[in-house]
């Protein structure tokens, strides 16, 4: 209990104490998707996409609420969970993603000559032109050899993955990021790739693709050269 400056008692808002799905929320168009919270006092719910009421549960008494969508339409879209009773409100925002059932990705394709190739850091920007919802990245490696990549980051500034070469058993071309990479359309991320081996490379500072743009910003090779038109031939899947 809070007290008031009449020293009189007042309740204390009420808590979302627990919630799912976490946030962000990947679906494809036509999926059915459940948001549910779990709240500590006896509260009235208002469920809102991108601001405007699509449910209202109300005496919700300290338990669970629930919004099932079963319609998904394509888009990136703020569901809410808004609870409110005489002690005050308290809220739960998803990031939701939804995409056509093609998944889409964001992929540099191979370039038309990969060559010369060496392994090394590769540093720049990734600005797709769609969302991309990924667990992946795949590297094109020049023929005949074993062109990887050792170690990936992306990242911006409230967000970050990274992935990490387990060596040649399995599927060793494709590497696992540690949480699921979503990227907004026409926003800009950061990369680092760190390869091993003969990967590909187009040779150029900036590649424009079906799914947006991938900068370098520099590429340091396993003898320490410095470039800065070194562009990593990669899939973020």
């Amino acid at each position: 209990m809070a007290s008031t400056s009449s020293g009189r008692c007042s309740a204390a808002p009420p808590n979302i104490t627990s919630f799912a799905p976490p946030s962000p929320v990947s679906d494809t168009e036509g999926a059915t998707r459940t948001f549910n919270i779990t709240v500590n006092q006896t509260v009235n719910v208002s469920w809102q996409i991108n601001g405007m009421d699509v449910q209202t549960n109300e005496s919700v008494i300290e338990a669970e609420a629930s919004y099932t969508n079963t319609s998904a339409k394509v888009g990136t879209r703020n569901v809410s969970a808004i609870v409110t009773n005489d002690n005050g409100t308290a809220m739960q925002t998803w990031t939701w993603i939804v995409q056509t059932s093609e998944k889409l990705v964001f992929d540099t394709g191979a370039p038309a000559n990969p060559y010369p190739s060496i392994m090394g850091n590769h540093t720049g920007t990734i600005k797709p032109n769609h969302t991309v919802v990924a667990t992946k990245l795949y590297t094109y490696p020049c023929a005949g050899t074993g062109g990887h990549t050792e170690y990936a980051r992306i990242w911006n500034l409230t967000w970050n993955a990274t992935a990490t070469w387990e060596g040649y058993a399995g599927d060793w071309h494709n590497i696992t990021f540690n949480k699921t990479v979503v990227l907004l359309a026409n926003e800009t991320y950061n990369y680092t790739v760190r390869t091993g081996s003969y990967p590909q490379i187009h040779h150029t500072d900036a590649l424009p693709t079906d799914n947006g743009w991938i900068n370098c910003t520099g590429f340091i090779d396993a003898n320490g050269k410095r470039y800065n038109n070194w562009v990593p031939a990669i899939r973020v899947w």
